[in-house]
């Protein structure tokens, strides 16, 4: 604001008291007092509402003309003001984002302690471990990129601090060039001296803090993934172990099946064969076993045809065929065990 004083020199602040009070009547958010200095020759008092977020902040310069030289020099360093004064905004801005910045990266923080006590205290059975770590595996990788993330923006509000410091630095000196010899603007200075080192110094802090825990995030996704790939290794071995395990006993089931189908095979060839023989020699074997049957009394021709039908008969046969199927079983056994070897 800017204003010609009719009252005394004395009597200066109180116009600018009333000059905020009158810019801000009705509303609660009046800045307050902060300092007071003098500018080509003129009287200038600051105001400020201590806010910090941008969205809140209100600084306010109330100057008032009691020299002659004073408004020409103003248009002469209108310009050099007005940069002055974008500088200090944005030297504000950067500072509220890397305040942001921190209390997002404290939230990942906190929630990074709980998962290394979790990481302390993982299940001992090998598959609930291996799921719990695929888990965070997953949940993971996100947050530690967010967690670099607002590191490196920290990194970057505080060299936009010190390049807005330096360009305020630059506009505050072109205004000295065409101060009076009673000049006195220390608020500017103390602003750059201050206030903005403090700033820069606050966010290093905040970063000498936080940095370690990006590393402690990086060994611990680590470790995770390391004892991932050996509980996983494990668990294909014994994948394979049992595969194997199947595949041999299922090779044995083929091999016994192809054993007694070969066997049942000969048995039954064999048993045809033998009944397509000679029944005198089971002629005589039944005679022995049954005295009371006269195979004479079937016809000589039909002989043969009496006896294939009759118990005997067929017994002898298919114990025939199964003895050369049984000697055949073990004799195959043999061969495909060796084989197998």
């Amino acid at each position: 604001l800017y204003g010609e004083p009719v009252g005394t020199p004395e009597e200066d602040r109180k116009l600018a008291d009333a000059c905020v009070d009158a810019f801000f009547q009705g509303s609660d958010q009046k800045p307050q007092f902060m300092a007071s200095g003098h500018l080509f020759g003129s009287p200038i008092f600051a105001y400020d509402n201590g806010k910090e977020k941008p969205t809140e902040q209100c600084h306010l310069l109330v100057w008032l003309n009691r020299n002659p030289e004073t408004l020409n020099l103003v248009e002469k360093t209108s310009l050099s003001f007005f940069n002055l004064l974008c500088c200090r905004s944005k030297i504000l801005f950067a500072y509220d984002q890397a305040r942001w910045c921190y209390r997002q990266t404290r939230e990942l923080y906190g929630q990074l302690e709980e998962e290394v006590k979790g990481f302390k205290e993982l299940p001992r059975d090998p598959e609930t471990r291996l799921e719990q770590l695929k888990q965070k595996l997953t949940q993971m990788p996100p947050k530690t990129f967010d967690y670099a993330g607002y590191l490196r923006d920290m990194e970057d509000h505080k060299t936009a601090i010190a390049t807005n410091a330096h360009n305020y630095d630059t506009w505050l000196k072109k205004i000295r060039e065409f101060s009076l010899k009673y000049d006195n603007i220390e608020f500017l200075e103390d602003f750059l001296n201050q206030r903005t080192n403090l700033f820069q110094n606050q966010i290093q802090t905040n970063l000498n803090y936080l940095k370690p825990g990006q590393q402690l995030f990086d060994q611990m996704l680590g470790s995770i993934r390391g004892i991932v790939e050996i509980d996983q290794a494990e668990r294909d071995r014994a994948l394979e172990k049992a595969l194997r395990d199947q595949e041999k006993a299922d090779q044995a089931r083929e091999k016994n099946l192809e054993r007694w189908i070969a066997s049942v095979g000969i048995g039954l060839g064999v048993s045809g064969i033998s009944s397509q023989t000679d029944a005198k020699p089971l002629e005589a074997i039944l005679i022995k076993l049954n005295p009371n049957v006269f195979i004479e009394e079937c016809p000589r021709a039909e002989l043969q045809s009496c006896l294939t039908y009759t118990f005997w008969f067929v017994l002898f046969h298919v114990l025939v065929g199964v003895g050369f199927g049984g000697v055949t079983a073990w004799i195959l056994g043999l061969i495909m065990d060796r084989g197998g070897k």
